[in-house]
């Protein structure tokens, strides 16, 4: 083959465009300066109840289309995950100051659901690019900083009730170096990247103390929010505001490390206490799984060989008819007994 042919074929290899498909959450994915992040909700969820919730359960603002849930896996129904979209507007690296999410009225049954959950500690779950939104906290242990999935939904002062409305999405992101073998392929692959950080830093502001201006743009008040400025929810609340700021950072953290620094802070104990849970599940699973295949297979073949006596070789359809809705019966007979 001579160096002219062994370059087409080269070029020709390389501009073919390859279909494969991924596991998602699995590889990277990729974004250019301005493109729309998808910010989901996964669930509600408290380690006082143990007992998950839809993000929609409570009156959160809805998005603008219809509600569009995501198909989960075994893995996702087994936590009580329910993915869903939420109105929240996130472009790669553009900062959001201050914007108004919505303004809802709030119903009496609302208003006590809210301070019902907020009473109970739950945690809210957004999702960006499949990584759960973390807060940071301190500990007494001068280790720095540690951070833990969710935020919470609001607080109880002195039997008042605050929720925080107000949400800080603290963002990174890491530039992709790519090489390029065609300069005319440059803008193309340039300027690309990755969501490696996502941090919530929630607030609680009343709508009265945030300032509206230009429609949906506000201006939130100077950190730290004083107490008498929070929003109160008790059973004389009629409405209710939600708003959120996007701040984006760049980052060194790769996109397979971004997990590194919320697993390190969640400790042993809880590493050890899911895979317990993972294992007792599965001990579980398989000790039913083995139940419902023994009685059925013996009683499958006690039944055939009558079923064979009865009816004539002929009669093949209306044997193995009468054997598979037998068989079907002593299965049925074994699940409500276990």
């Amino acid at each position: 083959m001579s160096l002219s042919r062994l370059l087409i074929y080269i070029w020709i290899c390389y501009i073919c465009q390859t279909q494969a498909w991924h596991v998602p959450g699995v590889t990277p994915n990729e974004f250019k300066v301005g493109d729309l992040l998808e910010v989901r909700a996964v669930k509600l969820i408290s380690s006082k109840t143990q007992l998950p919730f839809r993000y929609y359960d409570l009156d959160f603002c809805p998005p603008q289309t219809k509600l569009e849930f995501v198909a989960e896996n075994i893995g996702e129904i087994l936590r009580g995950d329910r993915v869903v979209n939420t109105p929240y507007v996130v472009r790669m690296t553009k900062d959001v100051p201050c914007a108004i999410l919505c303004r809802m009225s709030l119903s009496k049954q609302s208003a006590s659901s809210f301070r019902t959950f907020i009473a109970e500690d739950y945690l809210v779950h957004l999702a960006i690019d499949n990584m759960i939104g973390a807060t940071s906290f301190k500990t007494d242990d001068n280790e720095g900083l540690r951070y833990s999935y969710g935020f919470k939904l609001g607080v109880r002062l002195a039997d008042v009730h605050y929720i925080y409305n107000h949400l800080r999405f603290r963002l990174q992101y890491n530039t992709v170096d790519k090489y390029v073998l065609l300069p005319s392929l440059l803008p193309y692959f340039s300027n690309m990247h990755r969501f490696v950080g996502f941090e919530v830093e929630p607030m609680s502001i009343s709508e009265t103390h945030l300032l509206t201006k230009d429609g949906n743009v506000c201006e939130r008040p100077v950190d730290p929010v004083p107490l008498s400025n929070w929003k109160a929810i008790d059973e004389n609340t009629k409405t209710l505001q939600f708003s959120y700021e996007v701040i984006w950072e760049s980052s060194p953290i790769r996109w397979a490390s971004r997990l590194d620094i919320i697993l390190k802070s969640q400790g042993g104990q809880v590493h050890w206490f899911s895979i317990i849970n993972s294992l007792v599940i599965v001990i579980f699973l398989t000790s039913k799984l083995q139940v419902l295949f023994v009685f059925p297979n013996s009683s499958f073949f006690i039944v055939f060989h009558l079923t064979v006596k009865h009816y004539h070789e002929t009669d093949v359809i209306l044997t193995l008819m009468a054997v598979t809705n037998t068989v079907n019966a002593v299965f049925v007979a074994a699940v409500r007994r276990f």
